[in-house]
C-alpha cells in the first residue's frame, strides 16, 4: 500500500508541477493587466453609451442597460482588487502603487456612476444648452478614446478637453449670471 501511495503522490505532484509551470504558467502581473484592460474597456463602452444619449436622445441606451453596464464595471473592479495580493511580491507592485490604483479605479467607477445617474434623467439632458452639450459630447468621446486605447496621448487629449470644457462651462455660467442680473 505504501508503494502505491508514494507512486500516486509522485504522479500527482509531477502533474501539478507540469501543469502549473509548463502548460499554464500563472503570472499574476499579466493576469492583473488583462483585468485592468477589461475594466477600462467596459468603462469606455459605458462612456460611449452615455455620449450617444447626449448626442441623440432618440438613440439613448435604456436605463436598465446603463445600470447593467455599470454593474459590470463594478464587478471588474472587485476582480482587480482580489488580484492585488498576487502582485504584492518582491520586485512586483508596491503598496503605494496598489493604493494609487485602488483610488483611480474607485474614482473612475464613481464618475461613471454619476454619469449614469445623470443620463438616466432625460429632463436633465434636455435642459443642457447646445453651448455646453457639444463640448460635453466631445469630452465624453475623448474619455471613451482614452479608456479604450490607454495611450498617454489620449489621456493628455482628455485632460485638455476637460480643461476646455470647464472653461466653457464657467464662461457660459458667467454669461447666464450676467443676463439674470441685467433683467429686472
Amino acid at each position: 500500500n505504501l508503494a502505491w501511495f508514494a507512486l500516486a503522490t509522485v504522479i500527482g505532484v509531477a502533474s501539478l508541477w507540469l501543469w502549473q509551470f509548463v502548460l499554464l504558467p500563472y503570472d499574476p502581473t499579466k493576469s492583473l493587466r488583462g483585468s485592468l484592460r477589461a475594466f477600462y474597456r467596459r468603462a469606455a463602452s459605458l462612456a460611449d453609451a452615455v455620449a450617444v444619449g447626449l448626442e441623440d436622445p432618440a438613440k439613448a441606451t435604456s436605463d436598465n442597460d446603463l445600470s447593467r453596464s455599470l454593474k459590470r464595471v463594478k464587478l471588474s473592479r472587485r476582480v482587480i482588487e482580489s488580484q492585488f495580493p498576487g502582485v504584492l511580491t518582491p520586485g512586483g507592485w508596491t503598496e503605494a502603487e496598489i493604493g494609487q490604483m485602488k483610488l483611480a479605479l474607485y474614482a473612475t467607477e464613481q464618475g461613471l456612476a454619476q454619469m449614469v445617474e445623470g443620463a438616466s434623467k432625460q429632463e436633465h439632458l434636455d435642459d443642457i444648452p447646445a453651448e455646453i452639450r457639444i463640448p460635453l459630447v466631445q469630452s465624453m468621446r475623448s474619455m471613451q478614446e482614452a479608456l479604450s486605447t490607454g495611450s498617454v496621448e489620449s489621456f493628455q487629449a482628455l485632460a485638455a478637453d476637460g480643461a476646455s470644457l470647464q472653461t466653457q462651462i464657467r464662461a457660459y455660467a458667467r454669461t447666464v449670471a450676467g443676463e439674470d442680473r441685467s433683467q429686472p
